[in-house]
């Protein structure tokens, strides 16, 4: 016989489950959808993204450089994975802004889980 406890933890784990994939859904739309209908915008986002090319251009995960000169600017974190996106979807706008919407939704899935505690 099952116990009401036992039967409400695989009720829990499908709710769970389906709040993820609500999540995960909200997420890929509100911070992916259109990410490369226009080009590079303001002053900083083309300048970062210049850094992770010349980084990848040049093998180089330790020294951001723009336009051969060191950059120190800001910390690389960014820059690695930008490095990484280029590496898997090719040197493209879109590429570029994938690091920071995918951020934003580990942003999004550590609060849901802080507040779900």
């Amino acid at each position: 016989m099952s116990s009401p406890a036992n039967s409400a933890a695989p009720a829990a784990r499908n709710w769970l489950r389906t709040d993820w994939v609500l999540l995960l859904g909200f997420c890929a739309f509100l911070f992916f959808y259109g990410l490369g209908n226009f080009g590079l915008l303001g002053a900083d986002e083309p300048r970062y993204a210049q850094v992770a090319r010349e980084m990848l251009a040049r093998q180089d995960w330790i020294t951001p450089t723009l336009g051969g000169m060191p950059w120190l600017e800001k910390p690389v974190l960014y820059y690695w994975q930008a490095m990484l996106s280029f590496r898997i979807f090719g040197v493209t706008d879109w590429a570029a802004r994938v690091p920071g919407a995918l951020d934003a939704t580990l942003l999004v899935l550590a609060v849901y889980m802080i507040l779900r505690r």
